[in-house]
């Protein structure tokens, strides 16, 4: 596969956030993922267990993600 700016060139939400290695914090632009979608990866991959931390908090059009383990 290829890569293109940290996201797998088809734009597989749960497959980029799964190839995050531990402690690796990225952001993604709301344009690219809503929210709801991050979220509903996140759980998708807590069930794998994945967990993903997500932040809104003072960012702008845009979710920080960070892979706990």
């Amino acid at each position: 596969m290829f890569y293109m700016q940290g996201f797998v060139v088809k734009k597989s939400l749960t497959e980029t956030l799964r190839r995050m290695k531990v402690g690796e914090t990225m952001r993604i632009k709301s344009r690219d993922f809503k929210y709801s979608a991050v979220k509903s990866a996140k759980y998708a991959l807590r069930k794998e267990g994945i967990n993903i931390k997500l932040t809104e908090k003072g960012l702008i059009d845009e979710v920080e993600v960070t892979r706990m383990n």
